[in-house]
């Protein structure tokens, strides 16, 4: 892919459009590099969530990728529809996402939003409800 300057927006697309099957860990690691160098061109909801869900599904989440993106999910969250909050969700929960940051917002927009109730996605929110429990816990006898 050298030489090749791809946009955030192409690079989501030709993440979505690949199965796991399809696409090599070269093609996948070099999408993801176009990601992670650009973060800021993730400027919208929809892009965040198609890119999510596509590096969920495409089994390409690297830690570095999501930390270069952690700020734009945050800063964009208040913008998610509620499908774009459970869509993110499931995204974090198959990825077995830690950002402390993005957990957070998705477990406070969520409660925000009067449409989500713990009924409608428990496995995710109780997953997330339960590592920051235990992150407060962690940071609480860490201080002591």
């Amino acid at each position: 892919m050298a030489g090749v300057c791809l946009s955030a927006d192409t690079a989501v697309r030709l993440l979505v459009g690949l199965s796991a099957k399809e696409a090599t860990s070269e093609l996948r690691g070099a999408l993801c590099s176009v990601l992670q160098q650009n973060p800021e061109a993730l400027d919208r909801p929809r892009l965040l969530v198609q890119a999510m869900d596509a590096l969920a599904k495409s089994q390409s989440a690297e830690e570095g990728l999501l930390k270069a993106i952690s700020k734009q999910i945050v800063y964009h969250m208040v913008d998610f529809s509620v499908k774009d909050l459970a869509i993110t969700a499931n995204a974090c929960q198959r990825m077995l996402v830690r950002d402390g940051a993005i957990l957070e917002s998705l477990v406070r927009q969520a409660e925000s939003q009067a449409e989500i109730k713990d009924s409608t996605l428990p496995v995710c929110w109780s997953h997330f409800r339960a590592q920051q429990a235990g992150r407060r816990r962690g940071h609480r006898s860490s201080r002591a």
